[in-house]
């Protein structure tokens, strides 16, 4: 009898074992117009970052804020869009900023990321340009970065469930069908998608499933707990110096290409009139003076084509 009021007291007094928090840091990475802002208020669950379905990113420098969801310490960083660079002309320069951007990023959170956010867009095709700014990532952080440490995000759940779900197909059907270069990244992130509803009008048990599914993909990551720290950052040094050589070669082509148009109009001025003659002259000589002042501007050291302008 001592014994079960000695039990019944026990069950009376009986502390609830609390899980251990958890930190976890992502870092948000994606093209301009995909929702990549909109998913990092969705997981902090309130309005941190600024959001916009226009075209031009709202997101200039690196931002971060911290929230808590049930055991979990969840720190996201939000970047600006990558390949969002249309207000800079020099092409060299553009890619340059997206480095110092994603560079700002890693510098601002010195322990590393969990994982990567590569968000996108449900509704817009996986095109090559899509893939081009997946390989602009690959050139930034590393070419093995996809593998080891994205999760890519599949935004506008509520579209795909009136459009998908409501016809039987299940998202994990729809994402295995998928051809072409979301095969290609599916594959490489080793099936680590996620569909993520950021309305306002999503209700907790879609909001829970979502973020348990994100979680899972960031605690079953091969890594033993690693986090992408500035080492790896370091460590892709050569990546991104071949990623500037290669868009100076860029450039250079199109210079070529423009130089050898004005030599061929050059060629033809004798059979226009004295009058006709100088003013496509002066034509010719404004366009050199453009294509010289892009040469310099990039500090491209091409001496046979600034060689043949001035000549010119």
């Amino acid at each position: 009898m001592a014994e079960q009021d000695d039990l019944t007291k026990l069950s009376r007094h009986t502390v609830t074992i609390k899980r251990p928090i958890k930190e976890i840091d992502l870092l948000l990475v994606g093209k301009t117009g995909h929702g990549k802002s909109s998913t990092g208020n969705t997981i902090l669950e309130r309005n941190v970052f600024e959001s916009s379905s226009n075209t031009t990113s709202l997101t200039k420098n690196a931002v971060y804020d911290v929230s808590r969801y049930r055991n979990y310490v969840i720190k996201v960083m939000d970047t600006p869009g990558v390949m969002d660079t249309s207000e800079i002309q020099d092409s060299i320069a553009a890619s340059q900023l997206v480095m110092d951007q994603m560079k700002d990023a890693v510098i601002l959170n010195p322990r590393g990321y969990h994982a990567f956010l590569l968000v996108y867009k449900f509704g817009i095709r996986f095109t090559k340009e899509e893939f081009e700014s997946v390989r602009l990532l690959k050139q930034i952080f590393g070419e093995s970065f996809v593998q080891r440490f994205c999760i890519v995000i599949v935004t506008c759940g509520d579209h795909f469930r009136t459009e998908c779900k409501l016809k039987g197909l299940s998202f994990k059907r729809w994402r295995n069908d998928q051809q072409g270069y979301f095969k290609e990244l599916r594959l490489d992130c080793q099936d680590r998608i996620v569909l993520f509803d950021n309305s306002s009008q999503r209700d907790a048990k879609t909001h829970n499933k979502q973020m348990k599914k994100l979680l899972k993909c960031v605690e079953n990551l091969n890594n033993d707990g690693n986090r992408y720290t500035d080492k790896h950052f370091h460590r892709a040094q050569k990546s991104r110096d071949f990623l500037l050589k290669e868009t100076q070669m860029e450039k250079i082509d199109r210079g070529l290409e423009e130089v050898s148009v004005i030599l061929g109009l050059y060629k033809s001025i004798i059979d226009y009139g004295q009058k006709d003659r100088r003013e496509k002259f002066q034509e010719i000589c404004d366009e050199c003076e453009t294509i010289s002042q892009h040469f310099s501007e990039s500090e491209v050291k091409l001496s046979t084509v600034k060689d043949f302008l001035n000549l010119i």
